[in-house]
């Protein structure tokens, strides 16, 4: 099992103009040859450090995507009572962010040793849609790139070819295309939900009246 640790960049924190050309390219050899893939975006990263110098909130939304699995890994003297009734919780109040078609898609795992210096600690992991919003970020700025095909000739200098570039945008693509189709499921389903709760709530007003 090939698991690899993946920064996107952002060119918020870089000045190599190429970026988007280079994490274009590696996201098609991450599908092709990765089982697993740990993403980390550095824009994210970048904000989330600004939001320790009192920015209000990060630029990372649970919200805007949904959850298709999740693991929770806590560390520290805790009983596995107590770590499944909080997750249970976390799913019963966010249910509408997992998706109904994969049961049981939350584990959790515990260690009674905690870290260094810290009495607990618990790491989330998911794999969620909102991944969409970093891939979209990437491809407008490889397009733009590739349209005027700047610096590409460090490229193809290299021997690498322009379909390469074009295979592995659409490969990128997939993926995006994957995860709008789910978003735009889930949010049907959901307000399906909410219309289906409003009848009821009208039908009980209406046999009250009469």
């Amino acid at each position: 099992m090939i698991l690899t640790f993946s920064i996107f960049p952002s060119l918020k924190v870089s000045d190599t103009v190429v970026e988007p050309f280079n994490a274009t390219l590696s996201v098609h050899h991450l599908v092709e040859n990765a089982d697993e893939c740990m993403v980390f975006d550095n824009e994210a990263l970048h904000n989330i450090c600004f939001r320790t110098l009192k920015l209000t909130s990060p630029s990372s939304d649970r919200r805007r995507g949904h959850y298709l699995t999740a693991s929770a890994m806590f560390r520290g003297k805790m009983s596995t009572k107590e770590m499944d009734e909080q997750m249970i919780n976390v799913q019963n109040k966010n249910s509408s962010y997992f998706v109904e078609w994969i049961p049981h898609n939350v584990k959790s795992t515990l260690c009674d040793s905690p870290p260094t210096g810290l009495k607990m600690a618990s790491t989330f992991i998911r794999n969620s849609t909102s991944i969409q919003e970093m891939f979209c970020r990437v491809s407008e700025q490889f397009i733009a790139m590739f349209k005027r095909k700047a610096f590409l000739h460090w490229y193809t200098g290299e021997g690498m070819d322009e379909m390469e570039f074009i295979e592995a945008k659409n490969n990128m693509n997939d993926l995006n295309a994957w995860s709008w189709v789910v978003n735009k499921v889930m949010d049907v389903e959901r307000n399906a939900s909410q219309h289906s709760v409003a009848i009821s709530g009208n039908r009980g007003d209406d046999s009250r009246q009469k």
